[in-house]
């Protein structure tokens, strides 16, 4: 029996999303300690030279900000945090060991500019720049000394097209999907028992690729959630996908998931779908959960209800029968104390 439940919503979620030319701008979430402000300069910035400003300092300063703000003259406020957790790491135009930079700007043209140079950008609202445009941004934030590292991290990681890390399990990584990815899903996708109750991928491999790229855009972007790519530790093979979906008509989000054949059989299924949802009730603060299964699908079905789903009905969709399971947000506790910190 196939371990894997329908993802036929994923192509919908793409195509209910909202269309590239948005402005995704949200405050994120408060950290328990601030970003470090200090004394530094920043360089050079197209044909600005930015000083650096005074802030907030602790004797844990690894870097961070510098200003120039509005008022007493100045024009616009620029600065840099280093993005410490990939230094090593090896970014398009840049090699491991150098700095990365998020730039932080209150002011459209000098984010314009610093895009155009390829930098990663943050901006920063408040009450004076109402009427910068800043169209075509994704991450703005309104106090920029209260953010989380992961955060600043992230922004980073989405405007370089690096994917987020969404989640480790004892034996799996879970990250967001690549292109690159996409070769092992048409080797997992082969086998006929995964096809035989989820949707298929495209026929040409090239489309299926550019659908990735939308997918980031358009969904991952936008709703900061979907299907992901799991990964072996061990080995690091891709091994199958899991996450969650949006089904038009309905208000839950949709657990999904699949693993390859070769890697059926060891408990990956439970474990990365348990990690899943724990991920979904405590991080991304979902109140319920459904899964769609067909019939004759029992390897599913029966992980479903180990991992706390309910029947709730049956329904038809695109002609073919399922069994709508729900996992309420109170059935999720069980599965977020379980995962402890995940």
């Amino acid at each position: 029996m196939p371990e894997g439940i329908s993802q036929g919503s994923s192509k919908s979620h793409t195509e209910n999303a909202k269309d590239g030319r948005f402005s995704f701008l949200f405050e994120p979430p408060k950290a328990a300690w601030g970003i470090i402000m200090k004394d530094m300069a920043v360089d050079s910035i197209g044909d600005r030279t930015v000083a650096g400003g005074k802030g907030k300092t602790d004797g844990n300063a690894k870097g961070g900000i510098c200003q120039k703000g509005y008022g007493a003259g100045h024009e616009e406020y620029v600065g840099r945090v280093p993005i410490w957790s990939l230094k090593q790491e090896c970014v398009p135009g840049i090699g491991p060991g150098e700095d990365k930079w998020l730039y932080i700007t209150d002011n459209g043209d000098a984010a314009r500019r610093l895009r155009d140079q390829g930098e990663a950008v943050l901006i920063w609202l408040h009450e004076d720049n109402g009427d910068q445009d800043f169209s075509g941004f994704y991450y703005a934030v309104t106090e920029p000394e209260e953010l989380e590292e992961e955060f600043l991290e992230r922004v980073y990681r989405r405007q370089k097209g690096l994917p987020w890390q969404i989640l480790e399990t004892a034996r799996c990584l879970v990250r967001e999907t690549v292109p690159e990815d996409v070769e092992a899903f048409y080797q997992i996708y082969s086998h006929p028992a995964i096809t035989r109750h989820m949707e298929g991928l495209y026929p040409d491999v090239e489309q299926e690729k550019q659908y990735i790229r939308e997918y980031i855009k358009k969904v991952y972007t936008y709703y900061e959630y979907g299907v992901w790519t799991v990964l072996e530790k061990g080995t690091g093979m891709v091994v199958g996908r899991a996450g969650f979906a949006c089904r038009e008509g309905y208000e839950e989000p949709e657990l999904g998931f699949v693993i390859g054949v070769p890697w059926q059989h060891k408990g990956y299924a439970g474990e990365v779908c348990r990690a899943v949802l724990a991920y979904g009730f405590g991080r991304l603060d979902f109140e319920q959960v459904q899964a769609m299964v067909e019939p004759g699908n029992a390897a599913s079905f029966h992980l479903c209800q180990r991992l706390g789903f309910q029947k709730a009905e049956q329904v038809v969709l695109g002609g073919r029968e399922y069994q709508r399971l729900v996992l309420a947000r109170e059935g999720g506790r069980k599965l977020l104390n379980a995962s402890g910190n995940l």
